[in-house]
């Protein structure tokens, strides 16, 4: 009886971990023109041209000239995504959020 109770233990324990693996959408950022989408990690401390992924779109999106599902951006963990003209402005607005670390530029 004992063996079965903890192999029922954990089963549900991977179940669990897998459910919390899933993806969501944390937010949208809509650069001004002539901005850039900087990334920074917090763990490395680095600031980065932050990466995309191209998806395709529907043809109806395209008459539509809905392009914004054409572009994802690659989230990694640790890391705080800015939207700005260049890096200078990126550490400013770092400082604003009350984050004085010193970052390496990539």
């Amino acid at each position: 009886m004992k063996l079965d109770n903890d192999k029922r233990d954990n089963i549900e324990s991977v179940k669990k971990q897998k459910e919390q693996r899933q993806t969501s959408v944390i937010g949208r950022i809509k650069p001004n023109k002539g901005h850039i989408l900087f990334e920074v990690d917090l763990k490395e401390r680095t600031i980065s041209v932050a990466e995309f992924k191209k998806c395709n779109i529907s043809w109806i999106d395209a008459v539509n000239r809905d392009y914004s599902k054409y572009k994802k951006v690659v989230s990694n963990k640790n890391c705080i995504y800015i939207s700005a003209l260049n890096t200078k402005n990126v550490k400013k607005k770092l400082t604003d959020k009350r984050i004085n670390h010193t970052f390496k530029i990539l």
